[in-house]
């Protein structure tokens, strides 16, 4: 049973928490075969199971099946855990190019590491998305849709429901999902290292 929804929905699932999801379906049978388990058996399942789930990625988030964010930790559990965040758009990684993504009403600011531990990639905004452009009551031009993206902060008045807003060193703009490639290319946008200097910064970015 469980297998079976793990195949339906696998292809939502970022490769890096599949894994996971395989080795608790494994323990998960195990413990189904189990005819009698004993109390020694039952708690070495359990005990399993929890170190499993403890080693696991710190979760998925998935708005309407567009922009998946995902949060994985290294050196969990000691003094160099560190917290990486990835952003998907159907399926595919969006690049470190960008200091703040906002997917209607949800953002995402980017963070840089400066030691071992500490944050960096894409993780949610702890403040009010509401500054971060303006809606102004002035079509866009069929020319602009059929682009993909437009360059400002001020949010055209038929702007498709489904398109982001970005934010990178020197400019903004807002972009079809399925064009954000074609964003990065035409403005030659280049990676932000994840780790960089030597003094931990956290909170918003500064640009």
């Amino acid at each position: 049973m469980i297998s079976c929804i793990y195949k339906k929905v696998n292809h939502l699932i970022p490769q890096s928490i599949n894994n996971h999801v395989n080795d608790m379906i494994i323990l998960i049978r195990g413990y189904q075969t189990l005819r009698y388990p004993s109390r020694i058996k039952v708690s070495l399942f359990v005990l399993a199971l929890l170190v499993s789930l403890t080693d696991c990625t710190g979760g998925t988030t998935v708005h309407n099946n567009i922009i998946h964010h995902n949060v994985t930790y290294s050196q969990r559990g000691t003094r160099s855990e560190a917290i990486h965040g990835d952003l998907y758009i159907y399926g595919e990684k969006i690049p470190d190019v960008f200091y703040l993504v906002i997917y209607k009403d949800t953002g995402f600011e980017f963070y840089q590491r400066y030691h071992l531990w500490g944050r960096d990639g894409y993780l949610p905004v702890k403040y009010s998305l509401k500054k971060e452009y303006t809606l102004i009551n002035v079509p866009a031009t069929e020319q602009q849709i059929r682009k993909g993206y437009y360059r400002g902060e001020q949010k055209l008045r038929n702007t498709p429901e489904n398109w982001l807003f970005v934010r990178w060193e020197g400019g903004s703009a807002f972009v079809d999902p399925r064009s954000i490639y074609e964003l990065i290319r035409d403005f030659d946008l280049r990676p932000i290292p994840r780790i960089a200097g030597i003094k931990q910064r956290t909170g918003r970015p500064r640009f």
